[in-house]
């Protein structure tokens, strides 16, 4: 499926958007599928319709999917192609972008989208502890441009060039980006970076479990090329599915995130966890405790 073909049909399936009077209006999303994970799904979407932290929650189940024509089709693209690999994390954690952009597409410019992993059962830090604008208002703090998409999430302080010990077992030359780095060529070119690759290699990872965006037309655009490349087939390549694809277009455009080693979290073997980022709790008890995460670069510069 070429990608300006998918630009057209999320142009053709845009739907109203919905009023929200505040500007800090903070609307969130996340998907399950699985009787655990749909069990948690809802606590998450219960602690986020507290008073004080969102104003509206949108929780998306497999069937609601793939009842949109345009998850359908690509879902179809990616089973011809792979056959029963397509299923591999849902799909390559391609409903991850779809449905924030979908989310996007029905709140007003200047709005706030909030995604969260469910995170997977036997994790001791679940659902949403605290009221979210105190990161809504430090994060939209951070810039006024147009061109600002908000916190897209968190660059790790692990170099994209880092072999994962964990994926070891199964893939023996994998770094953050592939799962055999002779194919991180491959990848780059369809992310548009193929000349790129010892910049791309330097850039930190952008770990992408809970996420913030402000609807604007920059935003829309970067979600919807993360989900073009996302349900290519060549996924199946990379070693962090959506991740991959995510951290490439921050390099590609420069687009800044919330740096791990801003947080007060301590370092082990000198690094941050990135398991102790991946519940957004983490950064609500940072700013509580008088931290200002920083925002940095994708190569580490600090821009705040």
């Amino acid at each position: 499926m070429a990608a300006e073909n998918i630009v057209i049909i999320f142009a053709a399936l845009s739907l109203s958007p919905v009023a929200c009077g505040d500007p800090l209006h903070v609307h969130f999303v996340n998907y399950a599928t699985g009787r655990a994970y749909e069990e948690r799904q809802s606590k998450w979407l219960a602690s986020a319709l507290v008073p004080g932290r969102c104003q509206t929650a949108h929780g998306w189940s497999r069937s609601e999917l793939l009842k949109d024509p345009l998850f359908f089709e690509a879902r179809q693209v990616m089973v011809r192609a792979l056959g029963t690999n397509a299923d591999y994390r849902s799909g390559y954690f391609a409903w991850k972008p779809f449905i924030i952009l979908r989310e996007l597409e029905h709140v007003q410019n200047g709005a706030w989208v909030l995604y969260s992993d469910v995170v997977r059962p036997g994790y001791s830090d679940t659902f949403i502890k605290d009221s979210v604008l105190p990161l809504v208002r430090h994060v939209s703090n951070f810039s006024r441009r147009d061109d600002f998409v908000g916190a897209p999430g968190v660059f790790l302080d692990y170099q994209n060039s880092y072999s994962q010990p964990w994926f070891k077992t199964r893939w023996p030359n994998n770094n953050m980006l592939a799962r055999n780095t002779s194919d991180l060529p491959r990848i780059l070119k369809l992310a548009g970076l193929q000349p790129e690759q010892l910049a791309v290699e330097r850039a930190y990872h952008l770990q992408a479990s809970w996420s913030l965006w402000r609807k604007s037309e920059a935003s829309m655009r970067l979600v919807r090329e993360w989900f073009n490349l996302t349900i290519s087939p060549d996924s199946s390549l990379t070693a962090n599915s959506d991740q991959t694809w995510l951290t490439l277009l921050a390099v590609k455009y420069d687009v800044p995130a919330l740096w791990s080693r801003s947080f007060g979290l301590p370092q082990r073997g000198g690094h941050v966890d990135p398991n102790a980022l991946k519940t957004i709790n983490t950064a609500l008890s940072a700013l509580s405790s008088g931290q200002r995460p920083a925002f940095i670069s994708p190569h580490g510069k600090t821009l705040w």
